[in-house]
């Protein structure tokens, strides 16, 4: 084995304020006849009105109800709280807005003769100059066929059998929401139907109903209600038997060690993992399935992803007949088995509200579990161009934004593919293979599922290819999902772990394949990475697992290196950056150097980085450099952008620092910067794969440029720049938390980390 060096720092040679771009933005022309645009609309705002006092007549002894509509907008990009403002004045409040700032936005008022609206379309037809009128389309109703969720288009709800429903309501401000909650609760009651539960968060309003289809047709009728389908429901993985021999199981883990918190169906008493629960929590179900006392993995599911999460790589223990457990866990029960298979929840509780909690009482009593796993989703909630993020997704995030230590590992989730090959089905860009909730998380790091070929069984660090069932990004926004991917089996290559009924079995492991069970070893990784640097934020302890991460050498998707953004976005679409590396992380060798940096930035500043580069790195073909990115901004599910604050980065060659700090502090601080590059140093980036455009929708970036041949002009220093800009986020004195790994590697064997310690940095101190 060859000496590992711990990694080097990186620090900024400067930090600075961007200059920011004057108040105010204009529009392009639509091309139409104003006139009969503004008579058009003026009918449809008519019939807004007159549908609205209808509402209020038959509702008015529950609700005082709200006038919500959707405005259809151009794609004509602009600045999403510079245009929230415009409508403002308008006399309208945008509720919801959709991603890329077009499609439609969902709006509110309480002028309901849209007299300033009236004004200005009037004013448009007048003056031969564009307004904020011309940005709109249309103004229409939200039709209740369009609120309807997959399972109640595919089969509709019963009217006269009551069953149960999630009433998503748009999440307006306070008191008008709670006194719509309030007034919507007392309507189910007295209709015969019943609110179960209730969950409220800063992006979403859902209710747990109860009721039969003709009460569901009313409660689609209001406006205030966003979506409605009936509760999700997972499939749980098959998990194949093999023979083993009964293992020696060592001490357990400290009690101080990381915790991993694995939400799931339970984990039972199993022989290789009962010494490591160091707590249960159970959400119990008001059918009794689930009860406090009682922790058992009836789904068969929990005890296996328990297994991968402790040990990690649960063959090579086998291998070497070696069971330590270096992590604790914590189990969360909020799934059982139904009676026809599938994982379920209980009926009348909303699955948000006992995330919620059941993570929350897991992490508030104990410090040291930070890193929570996640493997399951709902099949019916299928990412998809220009969608809001899905509700577990978004209170991941927003739980990831209340507890700023804690890290979630998601499965990306399994699909049926038996109607075509998944590379082909990836390259015609079929959505329907795309992640699922909550794999969308923008917080967690979403895990594909790859497999060794069987002509190949013996080389696991240079071939693999993706599992036919993994699903596949892009996430949200266009983010880079899933960002790694790891053994998860295939049909036919299962991987081992512990078997829930060993009792019945007589078999302490089984196999099993499937995306649930790659997430899981992501989890052990940061537990593991979190044991090795205790005082490590979370953005570092990330960026060190994506920097680790490498891709298959003869994949059968395009290689990362191919100059066209579809093969790039193809290919990250599958593999995300690759298989993390654990070894790798945690140390760097001889040839390959990591420098890091772990710090915060205000909106609308800028850092520079300056690096050395040895003449050996130039002079012989087999370099690489590799630039990692991970930062932790707000969120909202009901802005445009998801992200309340962006970073990005560019990385220069042989360019003064100085230079590139006075560039960068003359670019206008606005979303429309597209390239975030100085003209005048344009010549100087270094082009990297993915390109900006692709890596920064994300809060978790990378990127890598390979040097394949020597070159006779050698690079002499790299400079980083990294920009923060806010994008609706206002608390004036925030400071956004980042980190920011370099990667310099070479595949001679170049003593590359004791020159570049030389010229640059001293050791890192984070231990």
């Amino acid at each position: 084995m060859s000496e590992t060096y711990p990694h080097l720092q990186l620090r900024p040679v400067g930090t600075s304020e961007r200059r920011k771009r004057p108040a105010g933005f204009g529009y392009q022309k639509a091309e139409r006849d104003h006139e009969y645009f503004y008579k058009a609309t003026a009918r449809k705002l008519r019939s807004l009105k007159e549908e609205h006092k209808k509402t209020k007549a038959i509702y008015s002894r529950y609700l005082n109800p709200n006038l919500i509509f959707k405005v259809t907008l151009t794609k004509t990009s602009t600045v999403d709280n510079n245009f929230r403002d415009e409508l403002r004045r308008l006399g309208m409040e945008t509720i919801s807005s959709t991603s890329d700032l077009h499609g439609y936005w969902v709006m509110l008022t309480d002028d309901a003769q849209f007299k300033k609206l009236h004004e200005k379309m009037k004013k448009r037809t007048l003056v031969d100059q564009a307004t904020i009128i011309d940005q709109i389309i249309s103004i229409d109703e939200i039709k209740p066929e369009e609120k309807l969720g997959d399972s109640l288009h595919n089969q509709p709800a019963n009217d006269y059998a009551s069953e149960y429903f999630d009433v998503e309501i748009w999440r307006m401000g306070e008191p008008r929401l709670t006194k719509f909650e309030d007034g919507l609760y007392k309507l189910i009651k007295d209709s015969g139907g019943a609110v179960h539960d209730m969950m409220k968060t800063e992006s979403f309003s859902v209710m747990r109903v109860e009721c039969d289809g003709r009460l569901l047709a009313m409660i689609a009728e209001l406006r205030e209600v966003a979506s409605i389908d009936r509760p999700r429901r997972v499939m749980m993985i098959k998990q194949l038997e093999c023979d083993v021999e009964m293992l020696d199981i060592q001490n357990p883990p400290d009690k101080n060690r990381p915790g991993i918190l694995v939400v799931d169906s339970g984990v039972n008493n199993h022989p290789l993992i009962e010494a490591a629960v160091a707590d249960r929590i159970l959400v119990p179900s008001s059918n009794g399935m689930v009860r406090r006392e009682r922790d058992t993995d009836d789904a068969a599911h929990g005890t296996g992803i328990a297994g991968i999460a402790l040990y990690g790589d649960v063959s090579s223990c086998m291998t070497t007949k070696q069971f330590h457990p270096d992590v604790l866990i914590y189990s969360a029960k909020v799934m059982y088995r139904g009676e026809d298979g599938t994982a379920t929840y209980d009926e009348k509780s909303l699955l948000e509200h006992q995330l919620k909690d059941s993570i929350e009482g897991i992490i508030n009593k104990h410090s040291n579990c930070t890193i929570i796993n996640i493997s399951f989703g709902d099949e019916s909630k299928v990412i998809r161009d220009g969608q809001r993020q899905f509700r577990i997704a978004a209170l991941i995030d927003e739980l990831s934004v209340k507890h700023r230590n804690i890290m979630f590992a998601i499965a990306a989730g399994n699909q049926d593919v038996s109607d075509g090959n998944l590379v082909n089905l990836v390259q015609s860009s079929n959505q329907q293979i795309r992640i699922i909730d909550p794999a969308t998380s923008a917080y967690g790091l979403t895990v594909g599922s790859i497999f060794v070929p069987e002509l190949n069984p013996s080389n696991h660090s240079s071939s693999y290819l993706p599992s036919q069932f993994t699903r596949t990004g892009p996430g949200l926004n266009e983010m880079v999902k899933p960002e790694l991917v790891e053994y998860g089996g295939a049909f036919g290559s299962e991987i081992a772990t512990t078997n829930p009924n060993w009792l019945d079995d007589g078999r302490l492991l089984t196999l099993v394949s499937g995306t649930s069970f790659t997430a899981p070893l992501v989890a052990h990784y940061l537990a593991m990475l979190k044991s090795y640097f205790p005082n490590a934020s979370r953005n570092l302890l990330k960026a060190l697992l994506l920097s680790s991460a490498v891709m298959a050498d003869d994949q059968t998707l395009p290689v990362t290196n191919s100059t066209s953004k579809v093969d790039v976005q193809a290919t990250l679409s599958v593999y995300g950056y690759g298989k993390p590396n654990l070894e790798h992380a945690k140390s760097s060798d001889r040839n390959r150097v990591l420098m890091m940096y772990d710090g915060e930035i205000k909106p609308g500043h800028f850092s520079i980085f300056s690096i050395q580069i040895p003449e050996a790195f130039s002079n012989n073909g087999g370099g690489e450099i590799e630039v990692t990115l991970v930062f932790d901004p707000p969120v909202n599910s009901n802005r445009s952008s998801y992200l309340g604050v962006t970073m990005e980065y560019h990385l220069f060659k042989d360019v003064d620092t100085q230079e590139v700090n006075r560039l960068y502090g003359e670019i206008n601080n606005s979303q429309d910067d597209m390239d975030g590059v100085p003209p005048n140093i344009r010549s100087n980036e270094i082009k990297m794969q993915p390109g900006s455009s692709i890596r920064k929708k994300g809060l978790h970036q990378k990127s890598t440029r390979w040097f394949l041949r020597g070159s006779s002009k050698k690079i002499d220093q790299l400079v980083l720049a990294v920009l923060c800009k806010k994008v609706w986020f206002e608390k004036t004195d925030y400071m956004q938390q980042y980190s920011v790994v370099v990667t310099i590697k070479h595949k001679l064997d170049i003593d590359l980390y004791n020159t570049i310690r030389a010229k640059n940095v001293v050791r890192a101190r984070i231990r």
